[in-house]
């Protein structure tokens, strides 16, 4: 028997026909037992077919003569269906087989298609199209189009991709001049003879090993490099490397100058050196026996050097010697006349003060010249001008006069108020405090006596109350009456509970066993000889239901009666499998009303 053969979109649902014939005379003939459980579909040729019957449905209703025509039967597989997870894949062979229905009274196997998984139409009918392969070789969209994106694009997006890098590409060769090609193959741009190249937007020009730019004059006098700068741009603008100079310029072997710097008119500089941040503005170098710096004045009147503060405190020159060389700071130099000055008063200081360990000091000669003899004050002299000082003028706290003031300005201790000022713990605090009153005012000695009197009283009468004598340090007394929660857990007595408690119940713990109906003093034991549930489950799939057969074989028979693949219902022969579909779980022999007239069961 042939079968037909498809090429299945991924996803797509394929209905499969296929027809039956009586074996006599070759006329169609219906069909029993088609169900989707007799539909198996294997893959690549394997054995083992796919787990799940998901998926698979009869075509009008039953799959048996299909649209009322006898002998034309049918289902459809839906290759979406992923319940079996993997099952379907893009490029796989599968081959469909229905397994078993009965044809004229014969239960038949038979191969219902075979079909090949394709890539999955975006549009009905329009087979995709996926460059993922250049000469049999794997390709990625990066591989493809040089960058890192995930996805091919649409046409109109490499379209797009496409005039973008063209116009960049059109964008740089549009700066190109005309040129004429190179000797050695490089890029050569002819000036003619005075003529100029001009770069609008800039020439970048690097050389990894060599020279990035070499420009040379090729006669006469021309300059091997002009530059001059727009507006405020600079004609040269030069930036070292992290240790490398920003220009470097060798003067000739005779008498070149490495740099020349010419003002063109008017009161231009002929050379401007701006330092930035800490740095130099120029930092010149001497070589073994040259100068650093070596300037000439002019021929008629001008500075060799002529250097001005811009304004503040700023130094015109600062030079800083080095070693047992001069420094050098003036913005103003003084004459050689105030030099001289200076130095005849400062050489009088060499005969005055000398330095010593205590500091500067008058030496002995400038002490000899003090006054002396009649002219100096005499010990009583400066006695009474110390005492006649006044001492308004000697009032620094911690000084004798300070204290002399303060003590005079103290008066008469009697006329002091008590306590007035006088801190606490003073005797002015003190007796201010307690010698408030006349002595006269105080009580006389007969009221002493009747308080005293009155106290006794009132003594005799609290004794009364008390006990006459303490029993073990403690009051012994009867407690008619008590406040509420006076009474706490730690001033009970240690068997305080015990003795509650025997009052309370006279049942042992024999008796509270008897009075709950425990048989036995531990509950545990009685408790572990109840069955687990494992075990009233096992007695109860055990249990006898009818005639030999237990609950777990009856359980059995059900199943197959009630959800077992079945096949042979419309012949003589019944068969009911079970649910694992490995064995025949009921055979039974009926006949042509499907009445059983014998059964054979099979429950292990």
């Amino acid at each position: 028997m042939s079968y037909p053969v498809y090429q299945v979109p991924a996803g797509d649902v394929l209905p499969i026909m296929f027809h039956t014939f009586a074996g006599a005379t070759g006329a169609s003939i219906t069909i029993s037992g088609l169900a989707v459980t007799d539909i198996e579909v294997y893959k690549d040729g394997s054995a083992t077919q796919r787990a799940s019957d998901s998926g698979y449905a009869l075509l009008d209703t039953d799959g048996v003569d299909f649209d009322g025509l006898t002998g034309i039967h049918g289902f459809s597989i839906d290759t979406g269906d992923n319940t079996d997870a993997g099952f379907y894949t893009v490029g796989a062979w599968f081959h469909v087989v229905v397994s078993a229905i009965t044809v004229d009274g014969q239960t038949v196997s038979f191969v219902a298609a075979a079909f090949r998984l394709m890539a999955a139409e975006g549009v009905a009918g329009v087979p995709d199209v996926n460059v993922t392969h250049l000469a049999d070789t794997a390709q990625s969209p990066g591989d493809i189009f040089g960058d890192s994106s995930d996805a091919l694009p649409s046409l109109p997006t490499l379209a797009a991709y496409l005039d973008t890098e063209i116009a960049a590409i059109k964008a740089k060769t549009d700066l190109l001049p005309a040129v004429a090609a190179g000797a050695s193959g490089g890029l050569m741009i002819n000036g003619a003879n005075t003529g100029a190249v001009t770069f609008d937007s800039g020439v970048t020009i690097s050389n990894a090993g060599g020279s990035a730019l070499t420009l040379t004059s090729s006669g006469g006098n021309g300059d091997g490099l002009r530059a001059s700068g727009y507006g405020t741009g600079d004609g040269i603008a030069a930036t070292g490397g992290a240790t490398g100079r920003g220009v470097h310029a060798m003067g000739g072997a005779t008498s070149g100058a490495g740099i020349r710097a010419e003002a063109q008119a008017g009161n231009g500089n002929g050379l401007n050196v701006v330092g930035n941040g800490s740095g130099h503005g120029c930092a010149i170098e001497g070589g073994a026996t040259g100068h650093g710096l070596h300037a000439l004045g002019g021929v008629s009147g001008g500075d060799g050097i002529r250097a001005e503060a811009q304004g503040g405190n700023g130094n015109g020159v600062n030079a800083i010697g080095q070693g047992t060389g001069l420094d050098l700071a003036a913005d103003n130099l003084a004459t050689a006349a105030q030099a001289t000055a200076i130095q005849t008063a400062t050489d009088k200081l060499e005969d005055t003060v000398v330095l010593s360990s205590d500091g500067w000091i008058f030496t002995a000669a400038a002490l000899q010249d003090a006054p002396t003899g009649g002219s100096a004050p005499s010990a009583a002299a400066i006695a009474d001008a110390v005492w006649d000082e006044a001492l308004s003028g000697h009032d620094v706290a911690g000084s004798a006069g300070a204290a002399l003031s303060a003590a005079g300005s103290a008066g008469d201790p009697w006329a002091t108020l008590l306590p007035g000022a006088y801190g606490a713990g003073t005797a002015g605090q003190i007796v201010g405090d307690n010698l408030n009153a006349t002595v006269s005012s105080r009580a006389a000695a007969t009221d002493l006596a009747t308080a005293i009197g009155y106290i006794d009283t009132e003594i005799s009468d609290i004794q009364s109350r008390l006990p006459a004598a303490l029993v073990g340090g403690r009051m012994d007394a009867s407690v008619g009456a008590m406040a509420a929660n006076v009474v706490t857990a730690s001033a009970l007595a240690a068997d305080a509970v015990a003795e509650i408690q025997s009052g309370l119940s006279t049942l042992d713990a024999a008796g509270v066993r008897a009075a709950v109906g425990l048989a036995s003093a531990n509950l545990d034991t009685q408790l572990d000889a109840l069955p687990t549930a494992a075990e009233t489950a096992t007695a109860v799939m055990a249990s006898t239901i009818e005639g030999t057969f237990d609950l777990t074989e009856s359980a059995r028979l059900w199943n197959a009666a009630l959800a077992g693949k079945a096949s042979g219902l419309a012949g003589t022969a019944a068969t009911f499998r079970d649910l694992a579909d490995t064995k025949d779980r009921i055979v039974a022999t009926v006949d042509a009303d499907g009445n059983r007239t014998a059964v054979t069961r099979d429950v292990t």
